[in-house]
């Protein structure tokens, strides 16, 4: 099977297509991206905006949690995610993502169950092809510092070659720093991207702080 026709199947049977349709009654079309479209069954699916304002109402009664980048609901037994992270194409928001083996996604027509476009990047080809990942930059390194260890967790990694991509992170945050607090609390915002309150409960706040004072650049 071709691969472009692996995608969509794939696509098909995981997008509960009648509950978007039923819960954004104003949105015809979203991005889907991400770990969700790669070979496992995904503990969740994550969804995009074609438009920035898509997300901004909604019919979804089973909330699991709400922060200012993500709504996850539980529908038809599947676990959503709405991402307020707005790329007006769908390669540019693909090629935002942070690790190798996550650089894929669709736009997809809810209204008719549609798989209207399909982007991965050479890094995702080559990812699968070796079955490993690496670090590939990303607006959101402190994001990117935490998510690592999930993917080092999951084995997504092959063998110890998480190792120059933690190294790889922590230079992009040095090297990056901090414009001002404002700069600082968007990069703390964007840390839970894909990741629930339970994870962020033990960050030590006076520790942030120090990292902000020792990184940032206005002084």
């Amino acid at each position: 099977m071709e691969l472009h026709e692996t995608i969509t199947y794939r696509i098909q049977k995981r997008i509960p297509w009648g509950a978007l349709r039923k819960n954004l009654p104003t949105v015809n079309s979203v991005y889907v991206a991400g770990n969700c479209l790669n070979r496992s069954n995904p503990n969740d699916i994550d969804l995009f905006p074609t438009r920035k304002d898509d997300f901004d109402s909604y019919g979804f009664e089973k909330v699991l949690s709400k922060t200012p980048n993500a709504l996850t609901v539980r529908e038809d037994g599947t676990i959503i995610q709405l991402c307020n992270y707005h790329w007006d194409d769908l390669r540019d928001l693909v090629d935002s993502f942070d690790f190798a083996h996550v650089q894929i996604g669709a736009k997809i027509d809810i209204r008719h169950s549609v798989v209207e476009d399909i982007y991965y990047s050479d890094n995702w080809l080559l990812a699968h092809q070796i079955e490993s990942t690496w670090f590939t930059g990303s607006a959101f390194p402190l994001s990117s510092l935490l998510r690592a260890n999930k993917y080092i967790a999951r084995e997504d990694f092959a063998g110890k070659s998480y190792i120059p991509s933690i190294l790889d992170i922590i230079t992009a945050i040095v090297t990056r720093g901090f414009t001002n607090y404002t700069d600082f609390k968007d990069q703390l915002d964007a840390v839970d991207l894909g990741l629930l309150p339970e994870d962020l409960s033990d960050i030590n706040r006076d520790n942030l702080m120090k990292l902000f004072e020792a990184l940032r650049r206005d002084k």
